[in-house]
């Protein structure tokens, strides 16, 4: 019994996806783990074919990679990023022309150019939003477009001046006390408290209140009440690498820690055995410095 082979018609078209081409001495070709053609016997050779871009597939086998994304994609926008985002629209420069300039994509520079524009202006297209910033940039020197941008961000996230930075900043330096520091800048506590953090300057809202204190019964003093409590319960986890097996275990103070790592290793300064204790809090979190063996810092 003969076994038929059935195709559809093409009608002079490659269909997409396989191709079957047939090959005298060879098998069917599947696309392996490296997109090579894997064989198997049946003396027909199957090999990616063109597909169509309008479906979503892909159109050939040396099809281009996509352009490299700009150097600060994702970035946040600073408020000298904004000045100079304003200035290239004056100066009449394309969306692609400010994207090459800014280092951003197109889309960010649209996103951002509808910050600076309010909701009641009713103007959605970007070249006439555009246009609306060089006409009121024209009219109103002293425009309060960092205001405008503030109003359509929430508050952590708003845009801080050059400014406000250093009067922050200043701020910490002096230990200028939280409450204060609200005042002078008419910003809320959490909104500094998330910019100091973001600055580098404090490592959590802990450290903040630690060094400049907050409001009584305030949001900020309850996060970082919460966050020393969590650190409080904070286990140690001591981790001891054998040829054969590491050993683990958890621990709820360093003495604890110490005396077992004793117990395993014996000296702690001679094992060859590599060793860490690290803490952490209940969710997994970093809660502290930990200590390691001398062979572990290798």
């Amino acid at each position: 019994m003969t076994r038929r082979i059935i195709r559809e018609p093409t009608h002079g078209h490659e269909r997409p996806g396989l191709n079957l081409a047939r090959h005298p001495q060879s098998s069917i070709g599947l696309p392996g783990p490296d997109g090579s053609l894997v064989s198997r016997p049946n003396g027909t050779v199957l090999k990616p074919a063109p597909y169509h871009r309008a479906r979503g597939l892909r159109v050939s086998a040396t099809e281009p990679v996509p352009p490299a994304r700009p150097l600060r994609h994702r970035e946040t926008w600073t408020w000298t990023d904004c000045e100079l985002l304003l200035q290239c629209v004056v100066n009449r420069m394309s969306v692609q022309e400010i994207a090459a300039e800014l280092l951003r994509t197109q889309g960010a520079v649209c996103a951002q150019l509808a910050r600076f524009v309010p909701h009641e202006a009713k103007v959605r297209r970007t070249d006439q939003r555009m246009e609306w910033l060089r006409r009121h940039l024209a009219e109103n020197p002293e425009f309060d477009w960092q205001a405008v941008v503030n109003s359509q961000m929430s508050d952590p996230f708003r845009l801080w001046s050059g400014a406000q930075e250093r009067l922050l900043k200043e701020g910490w330096d002096q230990r200028t006390a939280l409450p204060d520091l609200v005042t002078l800048l008419q910003i809320s506590e959490p909104t500094i408290a998330h910019h100091l953090i973001e600055l580098g300057l404090a490592a959590d809202i802990g450290e903040v209140v630690d060094r400049l204190g907050a409001a009584v019964g305030g949001s900020v003093e309850a996060r970082a009440h919460l966050l020393h409590a969590e650190l409080a319960e904070g286990i140690y986890v001591l981790i001891v690498e054998r040829p054969r097996r590491a050993i683990t275990s958890l621990y709820h103070s360093r003495e604890e820690a110490e005396a077992a790592l004793r117990e395993i290793v014996g000296d702690p300064s001679a094992t060859e055995a590599r060793w860490r204790v690290v803490r952490r809090a209940i969710d997994g979190r970093d809660a502290g410095p930990g200590w390691t063996g001398p062979s572990s810092r290798e």
